[in-house]
């Protein structure tokens, strides 16, 4: 089993896949529905799936495992 730690540097280590798809599918969830709610004038939602979209992107790029 591989444990999740925070990367040293933060391109030097290739990120898991599974972190990888999780940071995607939030940042492009993200994306869509922060345009449905631009286009339905919601400025609270749009704030709050553009900050998801942060953390998505930020899980793809902060994160990698390690082997145990």
């Amino acid at each position: 089993m591989s444990k999740v730690v925070l990367k040293s540097s933060y391109y030097g280590q290739p990120t898991s896949k599974w972190l990888r798809i999780v940071g995607d599918f939030l940042n492009y969830v993200s994306a869509s529905a922060a345009v449905y709610s631009v286009v339905q004038d919601d400025k609270l939602l749009t704030v709050v799936f553009i900050i998801v979209g942060s953390l998505g992107k930020a899980i793809t790029n902060a994160f990698t495992t390690t082997p145990e």
